[in-house]
């Protein structure tokens, strides 16, 4: 399991909802 690969798709989908706004 790739964590680092799990909190990178975390971080995006946290920065789109933020830019969403």
């Amino acid at each position: 399991m790739d964590i680092w690969g799990f909190l990178f798709v975390h971080v995006l989908e946290l920065i789109d909802s933020l830019k969403n706004r």
